[in-house]
Order: structure tokens, then C-alpha cells, then sequence
């Protein structure tokens, strides 16, 4: 049974990439890759050998038979992008990123490759964005091509070569561009583009069979897509780095310089609701105070928006204009959620939803409903929330709500990164910009931008990351949105963090907790505390964390904010741990297990057992098997998320949790795995791995 919701209610057929992938062999002539991989001939013998870039002969012969995955993203990125680049310099390129291990630190012939890390890197220097996972079955290769995402698999050679024998299930890669759909039994076949195959019907676009592929299937895939936010008219990639206008810290002021663009709409609404006053205009001024209340809700000025917000209602009462109860019966209803009023917001999302179905206005209903789905998001209900979304979304799309859907794209975006499934966060969040451009909405523009940095840089893609936060602050600054632009200058900080620049960081989130306690935005401000306190346990300033992260808990549970509540507790955790003041964190750490199991929020639940495990590591310092044991689940749960910083982190734990003969070995293991995707944060956290304090640092990425 599926259990992917794009898959639930498809049709019979044949299912293809809307693009055409073109089919590339990685031997020049590819009728010899047999005899060449089966030594009856060398690969000398290939009369088109400089094809492949080679300066000589033998270095074809050596890389030839090696570049099953360099084939495969080379027929992706000739779909999607214009290289240029031969087979060796791609190689090359992929070695650079640390792709292949040909001999060890002491010179002896290792042949070990291809690391995953690298293929994903080597895609995004073309403008492509990737993704690993692992455990897979055929639907989720299946909904990848439905997204018109290229999936390259990893699986035996033997699936494209059935002379040759092997017992593995990995070790060569195809790429998958189709499959035929039976809506009984499901995927029945899948086309494959082999890079290496007997005959070219099971080269190119080869059809295998479900079972047959599954039988020579690793269950790990790399899913691609193309980034194509930020092209040049030629179709190249262009932007401009973010430069370090924010290195320093951000003033104060900043949120003052929006005022002005208010002003002269309150004074036009305020005139506009007096003149109707006068001449008895009643329909007139109560939609000029509803305008007045919705700009004051602008300007955080809640008192007075609530006060006009109920002039309105009670004029909208006696002239019967239902749509303008529903507007009034949201805005309060929003406040109120601001203001952690969970239940009476909710009582005035229902009374909106009731009016705008009286209006028969399905926007507004839109709008009730997602806020009633963001109330359960806030306050720890994401898988509720979430299907709330969906349902959402699929009703909003048959009767072409946009701004509707817009806003169900961006729920669902959120609360999918929110529980680690980055992947279709990132794909929600694209959608929702695309409908903001053709609304031309900066607020929009700005929300979505800002949803695919944090998503970016969570999966280790610090350039990517810092182009899309520069134009979500652009856009929300556009917008003279203070909200957005402050949520967007965290998201500077903790790139800045991610950059190891702790104490410009810090600089910025000091200011930014400033202004959203002049606005009245709590929640707004324990965020910036939780950054606040993550970049000083970073420079091992552990009192001033333990302090912020207390101070961030106490706002949290005050407005009964879950996924704060989990992340200051954990945050909490580990300081302590770092100050030796370990004894009531394993308690704590077990119920937190608990809780964001039961809630869904899986990368919080591995942290949390990440944590656990190192805390009783250094209560006991017994290094038990069982713990290995425990340290190795959570790296393989790690990498299904695709959080590669977990996977070397794990990977760090288990050089801390073993024996010294093996700590070496592991500590290599995450050095490598750091330096595949450039990750000198992670470099620099090996280098102190046989601290165990230094491994407390392990969790402050998210």
C-alpha cells in the first residue's frame, strides 16, 4: 500500500520527466564496456578514448570503469544545464569535493567512492539541488518523478550486465527517469537510463520490471531538482554573495524606518471613517474602520486595532454584511493567537469561517481555516496541522483560491520542516513563491525565501542560503514588514553561526530581541534568545546560555509554544551537560525523547537521544556496546533525514563512545564526511574529538 498522498489517486499509465534526460554511457564506446569491465580487452583498445577528457590513455582506463555516478549526473545536468565539461573534468571536479578515496593517508590503494556528499555538491555547483536517502521503496522513487525530480539510484552492476555475476545490491548508479503505474498493484516498471549495460535495451531507457529492479536495489537514491529562482535572461546562475552590511549588528532603529509608510494610511482611513460618519455612510465607515483596525494590527498596536476591529463588527452587525463580520471576527481571532489566547482565538476563527460561508467568500474561509491550523501548529499539533493544510490546499486548488493557496503551501512548507521532512518543504515553499511572483506579493515573496534559507541551510548549503535570505530581507523590507524583516535577521544570525561568526551573531540577535519586546512579540523574542544563547554555549560562555535558554523556556511555556518549549529544554540539556552539572539532564532528556516522539518532531527526538547518549557517556564513562549500538540507529536515522551534520556528528559520538584502537577510524570517518560539503564547523568539531566536551556542540546547527 502507498503511502505517499501525490500516488493515492493516480491513474493507470506510463509517467515520464518533463524534461528529456539524454542517455550518456560512461565508456566512449559503449558496446565495449563488457569485454573492458571484464578484462577480455583493455580499455586502451576504446578508439574513442579521448572522448572522455583523458590527457592519456590510462587514465581513462583507470576512471572509465569507475564512472557509473559521474555518467549519471552528467545525463542530468545535460537535461537540465549546460556544462561544457568533459567526463575527466567532472570527475575531477567530484574528486575535488572529496568524492573518491584512491589511496589512503599512507599512499596504499584504497579505490573507495562515490560518497553521495560529493555527487550533491558537484549537482549544486551547476544549479542543481539534491537530496540523499535511504531505505526507499518504489513509491518514493515513484513521487519523485512526479515532481519531475531525476532520481539517481544505487544498485548492482549487475542489473545492467546479467552476465556478470555479483551477490551486492550497490556499487554502480542508474538514473531513473520514468515508471508505469498500475493503479491496482502499483509501480509495475521503471525506466532507467543505465550508464553501463550488456545491450542497449537495457542501456537506454531500459523498462525493468518492479521485482527485478528490487532485487538488485541498495534502497539508496539521490533526488535532484533544478534551482531555477535565480537565473541571468541566458539561463547561468546570477547573484551576488550577501555582503557583510550585518557583520557588525544591526541597529535599533531598524523597524523605526517602516513607520511612515503606515501613517499616511492611518490618517486616509481615519478621515475616510469620519467623513462616512458624518453623512451617515454606514456600510462606508464600518469598512474604513476594519482598514483602520488591520493597519494598527500592522503596527503591532493591538489595543487599538481590537478596539476598531469591534466598532466595525458591531456596524457590520446592523448593516448585515457578513463579509465584513468574517474580516473583523480574523483580525481579532489573529491577535488574540499573537497574544497566546489560544482558545478564544480559535472561538473567532470558527465565527469568521461561519461568516464568510454566509457571504459565500471562500478566501475568507481559507483564511479562517489556516488559522485555525496554525494555532494547532503552535501549540503542538503539527501532524494535525499539517493534514489540516493538506485538505486545505486540494479544496482551495479545485475552486482556484490563489492567495489561499498560496498561504496552504507555505502552512504545509513550514510544518514539514518543522518535523524534518525537508524535502517536501522545500517543494511547498517553491510553490508558494512562484504563486507570490505571479501575485506579485512581497510579503509572500519574503516568507517562502525565507523558508527555503532555513531549509538550505540546514542541508549544509551555506552559499545557497545566503542568496535566498539577502531577497527574502529585500522583499520584506519592500513590504516595510517589521515582522518579517526581524524573523529575517535571525535567519542572518544563524547563518552567521552556521559560518562559525558567533559574536556578530549574537550582535544581531541582542538587537533583535530588543525590538520584538517593543513590539510586543514574545515569541519573536524567545526565538532570538534560543539564537542568542546557542552562539554563547558556542564560544563556551555556558552561564549566559543557561540563562537565555531559561528565559526562553519560561516564554514559551507562558504562550504554550511547543516546539520552543522543546528546543530551549534541549538547549538547556546539553549546557548543562557541558558544565558537568549532569545529574537531573538524563531524566529530563528520556521525557523529552517521549514527547517529541509523540509530536512528530523527529530531528528534535535524534538530538535529544544524541544528547542522552553523551550524557551518560559522561556520567559513567562506560563504553558499552549497547551504546555503540544506540549511536550507530541514530546515524542511520540521521542520513534518512538527509541531515549529513548529523550523520559526522554521530559519527563523532562513536569515536567518543569506542575504544581508542577505534576512535581514530571514526574520527576520520567524520573528518571526511565534513569535508565533502565544506563544512569546516564540522572540521573544527573533529579536531576536538577527543574532548568530550567539544561535542556539545554537536546539536546547535538547527
Amino acid at each position: 500500500m502507498n503511502t505517499n498522498n501525490n500516488l493515492d489517486n493516480l491513474t493507470s499509465g506510463r509517467y515520464e520527466l518533463n524534461k528529456k534526460i539524454p542517455y550518456l554511457s560512461q565508456f566512449m564506446t559503449p558496446e565495449l564496456g563488457v569485454q573492458i569491465i571484464n578484462g577480455t580487452i583493455s580499455a586502451k583498445q576504446d578508439p574513442k578514448w579521448q572522448a572522455f577528457g583523458s590527457a592519456f590513455v590510462n587514465e581513462y582506463e583507470f576512471w572509465g570503469r569507475r564512472s557509473c555516478a559521474i555518467a549519471a549526473i552528467n545525463m542530468v545536468l545535460s537535461a537540465f544545464r549546460s556544462t561544457d565539461l568533459s567526463m575527466m573534468q567532472l570527475v575531477q571536479k567530484a574528486i575535488d569535493y572529496g568524492g573518491y578515496d584512491v589511496y589512503d593517508n599512507q599512499g596504499n590503494l584504497i579505490d573507495v567512492g562515490w560518497y553521495h556528499p560529493s555527487l550533491i555538491q558537484l549537482g549544486r555547483e551547476f544549479g542543481m539541488e539534491g537530496v540523499m536517502k535511504s531505505n526507499c521503496n518504489l513509491d518514493v522513487i515513484c513521487s519523485a518523478i512526479l515532481l519531475s525530480h531525476p532520481v539517481i539510484a544505487s544498485v548492482s552492476i549487475q542489473l545492467g550486465a546479467p552476465s556478470i555475476a555479483s551477490s551486492q545490491t550497490s556499487g554502480h548508479m542508474v538514473v531513473i527517469h520514468g515508471f508505469e503505474w498500475d493503479h491496482i498493484h502499483g509501480c509495475k516498471t521503471l525506466i532507467v537510463h543505465n550508464p553501463f549495460a550488456e545491450t542497449k535495451e537495457l542501456g537506454e531507457s531500459a523498462e525493468i520490471e518492479s521485482a527485478e529492479f528490487l532485487r538488485h536495489f541498495s534502497g539508496r537514491v539521490i533526488e535532484l531538482w533544478p534551482n531555477n529562482l535565480f537565473e541571468d535572461h541566458e539561463g547561468k546562475l546570477a547573484y551576488e554573495p550577501l555582503e557583510d552590511a550585518i557583520k557588525g549588528g544591526v541597529k535599533a532603529e531598524i523597524a523605526d524606518q517602516y513607520d511612515t509608510i503606515y501613517e499616511a494610511d492611518l490618517a486616509r482611513f481615519a478621515s475616510e471613517k469620519k467623513e462616512a460618519h458624518l453623512n451617515q455612510n454606514v456600510n462606508q465607515e464600518a469598512w474604513a474602520a476594519k482598514n483602520l483596525a488591520e493597519t494598527y494590527r500592522r503596527l503591532s498596536e493591538y489595543k487599538r486595532s481590537v478596539s476598531e476591529y469591534e466598532y466595525a463588527l458591531k456596524l457590520f452587525k446592523d448593516t448585515g454584511d457578513y463579509k465584513g463580520c468574517g474580516w473583523c471576527y480574523w483580525g481579532i481571532a489573529s491577535i488574540q493567537r499573537m497574544q497566546s489566547q489560544y482558545q478564544n482565538s480559535n472561538q473567532n476563527y470558527r465565527l469568521s469561517f461561519d461568516a464568510f460561508q454566509n457571504a459565500d467568500y471562500a478566501f475568507g474561509m481559507s483564511g479562517a481555516e489556516g488559522g485555525l491550523a496554525e494555532n494547532e501548529r503552535i501549540i503542538g499539533s503539527p501532524q494535525i496541522a499539517l493534514q489540516k493544510h493538506l485538505k486545505l490546499l486540494a479544496d482551495f486548488e479545485v475552486h482556484e483560491v490563489k492567495r489561499a493557496i498560496l498561504w496552504a503551501h507555505t502552512g504545509i512548507a513550514q510544518i514539514s520542516v518543522s518535523i524534518g521532512k525537508y524535502s517536501l518543504g522545500g517543494f511547498h515553499f517553491q510553490q508558494a513563491l512562484i504563486r507570490s511572483r505571479e501575485m506579485n506579493y512581497p510579503v509572500g515573496i519574503g516568507w517562502s525565501l525565507l523558508g527555503l534559507s532555513d531549509i538550505s541551510r540546514i542541508l549544509i548549503n551555506i552559499p545557497q542560503s545566503i542568496i535566498y535570505a539577502k531577497l527574502a530581507l529585500e522583499a520584506f523590507q519592500s513590504a516595510g514588514y517589521k515582522v518579517g524583516t526581524l524573523y529575517g535577521l535571525l535567519n542572518h544570525a544563524d547563518i552567521l553561526r552556521a559560518q562559525g561568526k558567533y559574536q556578530d551573531a549574537i550582535s544581531i540577535c541582542k538587537s533583535v530581541v530588543k525590538q520584538f519586546q517593543e513590539l510586543g512579540k514574545v515569541r519573536g523574542a524567545g526565538y532570538g534568545l534560543l539564537g542568542m544563547a546557542a552562539n554563547q554555549r558556542l564560544q563556551g560562555h555556558f552561564e549566559q546560555a543557561q540563562a537565555n535558554y531559561a528565559v526562553a523556556l519560561e516564554i514559551f511555556q507562558d504562550h504554550e509554544v511547543k516546539f520552543g518549549i522543546i528546543k530551549s529544554k534541549l538547549g538547556l540539556c546539553d549546557t548543562l551537560r557541558l558544565m558537568n552539572k549532569v545529574a537531573p539532564c538524563v531524566e529530563l532528556l528520556t521525557e523529552l525523547e517521549i514527547e517529541c516522539k509523540h509530536l512528530g518532531y523527529d530531528v528534535d527526538y535524534l538530538h535529544t537521544s544524541l544528547c542522552k547518549q553523551l550524557t551518560k557517556l559522561q556520567i559513567t564513562e562506560i563504553k558499552s556496546q549497547e551504546m555503540v549500538n544506540q549511536i550507530d540507529k541514530l546515524i542511520n536515522s540521521y542520513y534518512d533525514l538527509g541531515l549529513l551534520w548529523g550523520v559526522f556528528h554521530g559519527y563523532l559520538a562513536k569515536a567518543l563512545s569506542t575504544e581508542n584502537s577505534e576512535r581514530a577510524k571514526w574520527l576520520h570517518v567524520a573528518r571526511k564526511g565534513s569535508l565533502q560539503l565544506n563544512y569546516s564547523h564540522g572540521t573544527e568539531l573533529v579536531d576536538l574529538g577527543t574532548d568530550k566536551l567539544g561535542l556539545g556542540y554537536a546539536l546547535d546547527f538547527v
